[in-house]
């Protein structure tokens, strides 16, 4: 099953909450998959190029996985 994703971008201007009377700047579609791959390629480089310190190959997976729950996971 894929998951399918829109994000819409809007110029909000004003105080109201409703987006009808903000400018729609534009959308993109995609999946999750393509939004994961893209996190844990990023996040990969990151931890191998920042790091002074030699991590296991555990250890960026483990690191990927917490803060991509901690960004998904709904907070009520």
């Amino acid at each position: 099953m894929v998951q399918k994703l829109r994000f819409a971008v809007y110029d909000i201007d004003n105080d109201t909450s409703a987006l009808g009377d903000d400018d729609f700047l534009g959308d993109m579609e995609c999946n999750l998959g393509q939004v994961w791959k893209l996190l844990v390629t990023y996040l990969t480089e990151l931890l191998s190029t920042e790091s002074n310190f030699h991590l296991d190959p555990v250890t960026p997976l483990k690191l990927q996985y917490d803060f991509v729950m901690s960004v998904v996971t709904p907070h009520y």
